[in-house]
């Protein structure tokens, strides 16, 4: 096995959501999709609807940003793409769903994440200075343009 508990899962899981967010989306797709593999396949549903109830004010302002979206579909022009829109928000609701219903992290895991995080961050802003000051060979016709991580 990979990893020796559900514990080191979770938190390798949540290292490569902190290193994905600023950087390459394709990382935060494989976490997403480990996140939710492991949720499932790590059962024991009632501790996690335990946690949920008792951390359940960490998870609420997730889900007033969720349903915010989503009635806000009864005022779209567009109702096909307010569809895709609730459909692709959909992790805004589902992470913290998990998150908060899985274990809580130790400080020092905590902290190293935030460092995971906040060197991720750095490099993206690195590169995107790179691209900025034109040290890449690539011409900038656009400011988004130095982005390459973020759309």
């Amino acid at each position: 096995m990979l990893f020796r508990s559900v514990s080191q899962s979770r938190y390798f899981v949540l290292i490569l959501m902190a290193i994905g967010l600023p950087l390459p989306k394709f990382l935060m797709s494989i976490s997403q999709f480990w996140m939710a593999v492991s949720w499932l396949a790590y059962a024991n549903y009632p501790e996690k609807w335990t946690r949920l109830k008792v951390n359940f004010s960490l998870f609420l302002p997730f889900l007033g940003i969720y349903l915010f979206n989503f009635i806000g579909l009864f005022w779209s022009e567009d109702l096909a793409y307010g569809i895709h829109d609730v459909k692709v928000k959909l992790p805004i609701l589902v992470i913290p769903f998990m998150v908060v219903s899985m274990p809580g992290l130790s400080i020092n895991r905590f902290n190293l994440l935030l460092k995971l995080f906040l060197g991720a961050l750095s490099l993206g802003v690195l590169v995107s200075l790179w691209f900025y000051f034109g040290f890449s060979n690539k011409p900038i016709q656009d400011i988004r343009e130095i982005s390459r991580f973020v759309s």
